[in-house]
């Protein structure tokens, strides 16, 4: 039977989110120490973790922006040789040799 303070306690009690579920059926014990609130024993290592992946994305970000640089340079190349060559055509029709 329902009692109106077991209503109170489900309407109390905090929403369980997808993660909540996820990282209980991923490790029961893990779920626990993480509802607990206790501070983190891996928090130095979480945040070294961190700044590696940082400096990281900071490499990838200057390699792409390297690896374009020389497809623009390659259009604008393109560019002015179609130009040119069209240059050169228009100069020979009309004024052929």
């Amino acid at each position: 039977m329902d009692t109106g303070t077991e209503r109170e306690r489900e309407r109390d009690a905090p929403p369980v989110s997808a993660s909540d579920i996820e990282s209980y059926v991923y490790c029961h014990r893990q779920w626990w120490y993480n509802a607990q609130d206790l501070p983190s024993l891996s928090a130095p290592a979480l945040r070294r973790g961190s700044a590696e992946h940082e400096r990281i994305q900071r490499q990838v970000t200057v390699a792409r922006q390297t690896a374009r640089a020389p497809r623009g340079l390659g259009c604008a190349t393109a560019l002015l040789v179609a130009v040119a060559l069209v240059a050169l055509v228009a100069a020979v029709l009309v004024f052929p040799w």
